[in-house]
């Protein structure tokens, strides 16, 4: 669950803000702020956790995200499912049920744990905000205020794992498609399975791979799976 991090002061969850407020009240108004309350026991948990600061309104969404865009919010947290680990999912079927909408509110991903591959994907999507429950009261607060004054927020733990992973992959002079691909073979797809996937051809793949591998200094199945877990490919399998 949330937790204020260490060196935090204990009121960094409350402070109020002078003039920050959501986009659709013109400055002086309460925040609102959607959560999906019957998506997990986490949705329970950041609701909670809102109303303890000024000048935010918690407006529970029982229907999930396709009430969202009915409930006239400014910010909509975006939470995964009881089956998925990742966010990112979640954030892009609720940017699709609000596609419709005249004014959307802005969407903040709820994550679980820090994921640069999950967060990337999200960011993509559309979301404003990324943050996980271990990134305390003061960082929930910062994101939903952040994003409700029409900026972005992004979790410090996220953040370096994005720059890390944008640096390994500049390091190893990864192309997004050599990253894919080299993932994928980790994984134990064939190459035509690998090809189906992407959408590349078989010849594509082994030609990519190839490169990679004589790049890198692969010369085995083994070091493959290695270079792939040090580059960060393979994370989510590792936790």
């Amino acid at each position: 669950m949330l937790n204020t991090p260490q060196g935090d002061s204990a009121d960094d969850g409350r402070r109020e803000r002078p003039g920050e407020a959501g986009h659709g009240d013109g400055g002086r108004g309460a925040i609102r702020v959607a959560v999906s309350v019957d998506v997990t026991a986490r949705g329970d948990v950041i609701a909670a956790t809102l109303m303890r600061f000024a000048d935010v309104e918690v407006v529970p969404c029982p229907d999930g995200p396709s009430s969202v865009g009915h409930a006239g919010v400014d910010v909509a947290m975006a939470l995964a499912t009881a089956d998925e680990s990742r966010v990112a999912p979640a954030v892009e079927q609720m940017i699709a049920d609000l596609a419709g909408f005249r004014d959307p509110p802005s969407v903040i991903a709820v994550a679980c744990k820090v994921d640069a591959e999950d967060a990337r994907r999200a960011l993509a999507a559309g979301a404003h905000g990324y943050v996980t429950m271990a990134d305390g009261i003061g960082a929930l607060e910062d994101a939903v205020r952040t994003v409700a004054a029409g900026g972005s927020w992004i979790g410090s733990p996220v953040g370096v794992a994005l720059v890390q992973e944008d640096a390994l992959m500049a390091g190893a002079g990864l192309q997004p498609r050599e990253r894919d691909i080299l993932r994928l073979v980790a994984l134990g797809y064939t190459n035509a399975e690998a090809a189906s996937e992407l959408c590349f051809s078989v010849r594509t793949i082994e030609t990519v791979r190839g490169t990679v591998c004589r790049r890198l200094g692969i010369s085995s199945r083994r070091e493959l799976v290695a270079a792939a877990f040090d580059l960060g490919l393979l994370r989510d399998r590792a936790a």
